[in-house]
């Protein structure tokens, strides 16, 4: 049969047509016509009659019933939206839990057929209106114990004044009740019939709803006066013509009901949209005061609530179910709307609601039954008490959605904006490089180590490399690199600059004047010395507990997985690295403080200072926010590029801007040295021509890069003109 909930006009009203074996039998023709109970204990206990769907189904997927399906009976009274729940539960009861649902209609509008359900005749009645029933549903339920209280329908029926929206907005005082008060807001009700007040309009003098409304106008003092329609269809007409001439109307209206989704039903529009005016709170006085002036508060909500029989063999399946079903007053006016206005049936009207609410019916299913082979989108979840608990990588009701996987991509403006600064960065370095190279004899440069120099550089141009690294898609490959990078990087940089701070301590620091030869290879040794911890917490890191890349959970937005770098144990190597160079910068900090007093060409101790300063301030600020945000992949990866560039970038600009302005600025080296040497000679204690000093430079600074301390008799410490 057609899967399509569209039904034509021949669309049989029966769900169930009874035949017999033996079509010839006058006694078989006549049991059709007998009582519905009846006719469905002959179906359950005469093996000759079959059961036969006479609708196409509504689902997909919809299962069969068997003739021996369990049989579910619901109760209900005359109204429709009572036939709207009942017709849901039938649908999904029958096609996705497989049992039947027969509809008993012995209840009565407002009468409820509770001695069905105490006998165990009826399963359940899905909308019961409690107000004024407490008595008789405590009998059932706490005396008798025959009912059982089946939790909230999640309707909510309440009356109310209700003016059509564009009044409200023309007329904003209309907010609440005491816009009635004032007559000339009231005026605009104004009719023949109750001038010069408002009018109220209101369909029957004998409903709850009209007998509060003659109170409240009363004791609340409004400026109107109630005109009795003749029933609700006529105070619909005299609404439909009001808004299709944009006329003011005020009156009583109910939710829940049909008209309220006649707004959103596109050949109405929008102007059919109703608004309903605040009336003072419920408070227990006002309930008390019925039919006395203290009657002055809103109409009570009426929460409506199920009940299931406690007597009816209910399946597990079936009892999980009904006490899972819920529908909102939205829902229910979605199907009445489409009933009223665009000529659906029952059945239709509900399929067409089934088929766009997946989402909320399937957690009514203790077994998540009719969703795929195990009810969750197949392997992406498991079924759980109805509901379906997703694998990490989905979400959704039956895990039908795939997570986004959140990483900082190569093509991302972010990433593109950092690797093209880090680019300049390399550019600028790699020009330093050859700068030192190509002008490694000017004292400015000598003096400062051109070998060490290149190495700081070097190392300067691999932490760069930290915005490429640091973006695409984590790997064991790249995850392993990011922290060997920028471990290597920034023990190249400060561990070289201290170890040739080590060399001048130790010549400025010589007070017993005894010749030594500090050469190049011995402060390279003593950089690997201080390179090899970090060298071996690497190896033992990549070694024993590798990085990968692995999807995780992100607790910052559940919507989405992250896709980083783990590995176990990887925040106690962090830890060891960051307070092994913690140590290293510490021991920086004491050489530059020691070689404060040596000559200006020698000392670096200052600008060592200022690039202390600037480590210690970054791993204040980005150690503690990359840990923090973990949840937000792009600002981690701003935050650690961003401070990574700016630390590197800024201990080269205080290393190497000294020297190169002091290049630009002495175009030639005897410019240089005239200036150098004088002022070194005026500070020496020998009061010598500053040219003997000279070529005693030139002879004590070695083509191997040695430097010698030599004793002078006149002096209490080294003459820096003989370094």
């Amino acid at each position: 049969p057609s899967r399509s909930c569209d039904r034509s006009p021949e669309y049989p009203k029966k769900i169930f047509e009874y035949t017999t074996a033996n079509t010839r039998s006058s006694l078989h023709l006549a049991m059709t016509r007998f009582a519905f109970l009846l006719a469905f204990l002959l179906v359950v206990s005469t093996p000759s009659w079959t059961v036969h769907l006479s609708k196409a189904a509504c689902l997909p997927q919809a299962v069969e019933l068997s003739k021996d399906a369990p049989v579910n009976v619901l109760d209900q009274v005359t109204w429709t939206s009572a036939s709207i729940n009942n017709m849901v539960a039938k649908i999904l009861m029958e096609e996705v839990l497989g049992e039947r649902v027969l509809i008993s209609t012995q209840a009565r509008a407002g009468i409820y057929d509770f001695d069905a359900l105490s006998n165990g005749t009826v399963a359940a009645t899905l909308e019961v209106w409690t107000k004024s029933l407490e008595d008789l549903i405590d009998h059932y339920t706490l005396e008798l114990r025959t009912i059982e209280h089946a939790g909230p329908l999640g309707v909510v029926g309440q009356s109310g004044f209700y003016v059509p929206k564009y009044v409200m907005d023309e007329h904003i005082e209309l907010g609440t009740y005491r816009g009635l008060q004032r007559s000339d807001i009231a005026s605009i009700f104004v009719t023949d019939a109750t001038a010069p007040k408002g009018t109220f309009y209101s369909s029957n003098p004998e409903w709850i709803l009209s007998q509060s409304a003659v109170q409240l106008v009363e004791n609340l003092n409004l400026e109107v006066e109630i005109v009795w329609t003749e029933n609700q269809a006529a105070t619909v007409a005299l609404i439909d013509e009001a808004i299709q001439n944009h006329k003011p109307i005020l009156f009583g209206y109910w939710v829940p009901e049909a008209y309220h989704e006649k707004a959103s039903l596109p050949e109405f529009g929008p102007d059919y949209a109703l608004e309903r005016i605040g009336l003072p709170p419920i408070t227990q006085t006002c309930i008390d005061g019925w039919n006395t002036p203290a009657y002055t508060c809103d109409f009570p909500a009426n929460i409506l609530q199920k009940y299931i029989s406690r007597t009816y063999p209910l399946t597990p399946d079936a009892s999980f179910f009904l006490r899972a079903f819920t529908l909102s007053t939205s829902d229910q006016q979605y199907m009445l709307a489409r009933m009223e206005y665009r000529g659906l049936t029952v059945e239709e009207a509900a399929c067409d609601w089934i088929l766009r609410n997946n989402a909320t019916w399937t957690k009514w299913f203790l077994s998540c039954k009719g969703l795929g082979e195990n009810g969750c989108n197949n392997d992406a979840g498991v079924c759980v008490a109805g509901e379906c608990v997703c694998d990490f990588h989905y979400m959704g009701d039956t895990c039908e959605i795939t997570k986004n996987i959140d990483y900082v991509a190569y093509d991302s403006t972010e990433a593109i904006f950092m690797m093209v600064l880090a680019s300049l960065c390399i550019v600028a370095a790699f020009g330093l490089m050859i700068v030192v190279f190509v002008k490694r004899a000017r004292p400015a440069i000598s003096f400062a180590s051109p070998f060490f120099l290149e190495l700081i550089l070097f190392g300067a141009i691999g932490g760069y490399t930290a915005a490429y690294v640091w973006a695409g898609e984590p790997n064991a490959a790249n995850c392993q690199l990011r922290y060997w990078l920028l471990t290597m990087s920034f023990i190249t940089v400060f561990g070289n600059l201290f170890a040739k701070t080590y060399r001048i301590w130790r010549i400025f620091g010589n007070r017993e004047m005894r010749l030594e030869v500090i050469n190049n290879r011995f402060v390279l040794l003593l950089f690997g010395l201080v390179a090899l911890p970090d060298i071996i917490v690497c190896l033992v890191w990549s070694a024993a507990f590798p990085l990968k890349g692995e999807v995780t959970d992100n607790h910052a937005d559940s919507d989405q997985l992250l896709l980083q770098c783990t590995g176990d144990n990887a925040i106690v190597f962090v830890g060891v690295l960051l307070g092994y160079n913690g140590l290293v910068v510490l021991a920086g900090s004491f050489l530059a403080y020691k070689t404060r007093h040596a000559a200006s060409y020698f000392n670096e101790s200052k600008f060592i200072g200022f690039a202390i300063y600037n480590v210690i301030l970054l791993a204040a600020v980005v150690v503690p926010l990359a840990f923090i945000i973990t949840g937000e992949p792009t600002a981690t990866y701003l935050i650690i590029t961003v401070g990574v560039t700016f630390l590197f970038a800024s201990t080269l600009a205080l290393v190497m801007g000294p020297k190169v302005y002091h290049l630009i600025q002495h175009s030639t080296t005897s410019q240089w040295d005239a200036e150098m040497y004088g002022e070194s000679s005026s500070k020496s204690t020998t009061g010598s021509d500053p040219s003997r000093y000279r070529s005693q430079s030139d002879g004590d600074i070695s083509e191997s890069g040695s430097f010698i301390s030599q004793s002078n008799s006149n002096t209490s410490k080294p003459d820096t003109a003989m370094i």
